[in-house]
């Protein structure tokens, strides 16, 4: 990951900066039998490298007596500059530990203190970067930021090198550094505050009982730290995600000053294609792109860095929530689980399964949705609907004349089964069902409208019924090798078949794996039918139609309570 070399920070003078380091050796040499020792042992913390890398020291008030008499060369003006005297000449970090702050390039900025052992923090006004530890930043792009500077250094004790501190609350300075410096992700530990950061992903990482981490290790040691930070949850915070709205056709979201209308979102488990609009200084780039492809992603990435003229890693950590967005908005396409149903709703199903006239409720339930006649018929398709739960589900072919009702007597017995359990097409191309998800068909119905329109998925329909499953193995590319591999995916059955047809001549091997039926069309059903439509027009045929709902309610949960039988019954 590329990175951006010296990065350009407001510091202190040149005479404040010389004079900052000689403080921070200063400090540093009095820790050694300090009470400022004695409290970081308590904390599991007095290890001597790791003050020594990171120069933690102690305010004991001897930085004072030995600078000289106030005068023309004294250094007092400057350290009064720095932040290391107050105004009055004393020692603003007294019975303090301390800590310097480092540029990302070395080289201090400037110090801060934590008084002990209230653990207040102490910091000069205008701090030029509230970030400790801020050279982790050139080197990894996820950093784990503490509340305070001795947070982030019980998280380097734990061994996170990537383990920072907040001196105060950022500004815009260390935001900026964030982003030149391609961090993309912050995780919080016990940081209460989410800080404002733009243009990065925050998380929450939740320690246990709420916990610091100098909490946890002051309890249990660095390995108990490491183990606690390793399980602990981590949660997106309200700024890792921004401003992220749904609309009619899909959500936008914005992250700092980049907006992005995402549209059509299509996923499978192979899939995650949008439609992706954003605009800057009045140029749009619109593209439709598959999240789950890399190439996709990278092309993306390219196109966003030119029109908002971001670095890579910004843009990467825009995507890759873009990405988590989608994956966590509903499939519009998929079928809606069933609702729960209420006590007199089920009652009301297991009454209507129990009936010893259910044939009969059936059949004048298919008259209340419209079709007259036909008694062999819809008893025959409503059978065939329900084996969809048994190993070997019936499959029902239609053959009439056009305009005979052989769609209105499909149609009728779909609409009395559970949405959830149909799947309906008009038409499938030759190898359509073998890319279907694993289990989108099982014990499921399939509807062709007409099966003119499936006629070259007539192998895979007759294999499906047949076989009870499609199994396909197709040749890709590896996109780590370039080698050509291959790619099996099964498609699980087994499911009802209903289809129609006006073709008497079609395959004869297709027409052996169902049972084909035709539809009445004689003088004496004509006239039932249209005694039946004079009927619906009268005031009792009204009311009949306004309990359509209850009808449809009554059969879907008695099908939902229909459970697959065990193998063998």
């Amino acid at each position: 990951m590329k990175k951006t070399r010296n990065p350009q920070v407001p510091g202190p003078a040149p005479a404040a900066a010389a004079l900052l380091e000689k403080a921070a050796d200063f400090y540093h040499a009095d820790l050694s039998e300090s009470p400022g020792l004695d409290f970081l042992q308590r904390l599991h913390l007095a290890d001597a490298d790791l003050l020594e890398t990171f120069r933690i020291g102690w305010c004991g008030g001897r930085l004072h007596a030995t600078l000289p008499a106030p005068g023309e060369s004294s250094p007092h003006a400057a350290l009064i500059e720095a932040g290391v005297l107050l105004p009055d000449r004393d020692e603003r970090f007294l019975n303090c530990l301390t800590f310097p702050l480092i540029h990302p390039d070395g080289g201090v900025t400037a110090l801060c203190g934590m008084r002990i052992p209230e653990g207040q923090l102490v910091i000069p006004e205008a701090l030029p970067l509230h970030l400790w530890n801020a050279p982790a930043l050139a080197s990894h792009p996820e950093i784990l930021l503490g509340a305070t500077p001795l947070d982030g250094l019980a998280l380097q004790k734990a061994g996170y090198p990537n383990a920072c501190g907040l001196a105060g609350r950022p500004g815009d300075e260390d935001h900026r550094l964030l982003r030149e410096l391609g961090v993309v992700r912050i995780v919080l530990a016990g940081v209460t505050d989410e800080c404002g950061f733009i243009g990065v992903e925050c998380l929450r990482l939740c320690l246990p009982g709420g916990k610091s981490p100098v909490q946890v290790l002051a309890a249990g040691g660095p390995a108990a730290l490491t183990a606690a930070i390793d399980k602990a949850p981590r949660n997106t915070t309200a700024s890792g995600l921004h401003e992220v709205l749904s609309t009619a056709s899909g959500f936008t979201a914005r992250f700092g000053g980049r907006r992005y209308e995402l549209m059509g979102i299509d996923k499978s488990s192979r899939r995650l294609k949008v439609t992706l609009r954003t605009e800057r200084g009045g140029r749009i780039h619109v593209d439709t792109v598959d999240f789950y492809s890399a190439k996709s992603r990278r092309n993306l990435c390219q196109d966003l860095c030119v029109l908002h003229e971001e670095p890579a890693p910004v843009i990467e950590a825009d995507i890759s929530r873009l990405m988590r967005a989608c994956e966590n908005r509903p499939d519009t396409n998929a079928v809606q689980p069933p609702a729960v149903m209420s006590r007199f709703e089920r009652e009301e199903a297991e009454s209507f399964g129990r009936d010893p006239r259910l044939l009969d409720r059936i059949l004048a339930d298919y008259e209340a949705l419209g079709l007259v006649g036909e008694r062999a018929n819809k008893l025959l398709c409503y059978l065939a609907a329900v084996s969809r739960l048994m190993s070997e589900p019936l499959s029902v072919m239609v053959l009439s004349s056009s305009g005979a009702g052989k769609s209105a007597l499909q149609e009728a017995t779909l609409r009395l089964c559970p949405p959830e359990d149909v799947v309906k097409v008009t038409s499938l191309s030759g190898k359509a069902l073998f890319y279907k998800d694993k289990s989108s068909l099982k014990h499921k119905i399939l509807a062709l409208e007409e099966n003119a329109g499936a006629d070259d998925a007539a192998y895979a329909i007759r294999a499906l019924i047949s076989a009870g499953e499609l199994i396909i193995e197709t040749a890709v590319k590896d996109l780590g090798t370039g080698r050509l591999t291959t790619m099996q995916n099964r498609v699980e059955g087994p499911t009802a078949v209903f289809v129609t047809t006006t073709d008497p001549d079609t395959d004869p091997e297709t027409r052996s794996r169902f049972f084909v039926t035709s539809v009445d069309e004689s003088r004496a059903q004509t006239r039932a039918i249209l005694q039946f439509q004079r009927r619906r027009q009268t005031l009792e045929g009204r009311a009949q139609r306004s309990d359509l709902q209850a009808v449809l309610r009554r059969h879907h949960n008695f099908q939902r309570l229909l459970k697959v039988p065990p193998q063998g019954v």
